[in-house]
């Protein structure tokens, strides 16, 4: 038989570590997240004026319906989209980009 004292130690026994098992069960943790964040612009390119536009459609044009060798109608675009760009500079910059895109599709792996 269970005398009074050992059932008293025991239900002492059980709250003390059922009162230890809910004070591991409310321990605070702490998560901190990081989070970054980042922010590019995409420029539109820049208008062509209405002169410099007219241009460029008909050096366009011209290329769509010439006739002769492929080469030689690359090249007469050429030429006259960089005659469209004011002054020496302009035309300068026009035909480096022209003769990169040049480079750049030739580079491109046929399928």
């Amino acid at each position: 038989m269970f005398r009074p004292s050992k059932t008293l130690t025991a239900a002492t026994l059980a709250i003390a570590v059922w009162r230890s098992g809910t004070a591991r069960a409310q321990t605070a943790t702490t998560t901190t997240t990081t989070t970054t964040t980042s922010t590019s612009t995409t420029l539109l390119p820049h208008p062509f004026s209405p002169a410099t536009k007219k241009c460029v459609n008909e050096a366009q044009h011209a290329l769509k319906h010439c006739t002769g060798a492929k080469a030689d109608c690359l090249a007469a675009y050429q030429k006259a989209y960089a005659q469209c760009f004011a002054g020496p500079a302009g035309q300068k910059c026009a035909t480096k980009c022209l003769t990169n895109e040049s480079k750049c599709l030739a580079a491109v792996p046929t399928t």
